[in-house]
């Protein structure tokens, strides 16, 4: 059986996750993994290297940029609030003519 304290030390870790998840910080961290995979994935001959991820309020998602060795700086959105696994904008699909597939 689960004693009482045990079910307040549960309960104190369910509202800390919830609170750390609705306020953007362990979505900011999913987005961040999420982006870095995608990046290793698709493009590991572009070298990049990650900066940063930021929430945009206007486009309700996540974009994380990443510079390459000449110095340009590489956007990618990353789509929903608080899930950001899926890209929604790939930089190199518009300049390379990829598709989003």
């Amino acid at each position: 059986m689960i004693t009482d304290t045990k079910k307040l030390v549960i309960i104190y870790i369910i509202i800390l996750i919830l609170i750390l998840w609705i306020s953007g910080i362990i979505p900011k961290q999913i987005g961040k993994i999420a982006a870095i995979n995608y990046v290793k994935k698709n493009y590991p001959d572009k070298d990049l290297m990650f900066l940063n991820i930021d929430y945009s309020p206007i486009h309700e998602s996540y974009f994380a940029s990443f510079k390459a060795l000449d110095g340009r700086v590489y956007n990618f959105e990353l789509y929903t609030k608080y899930l950001p696994v899926t890209v929604w904008f790939d930089p190199f699909s518009l300049i390379e003519g990829q598709s989003l597939s």
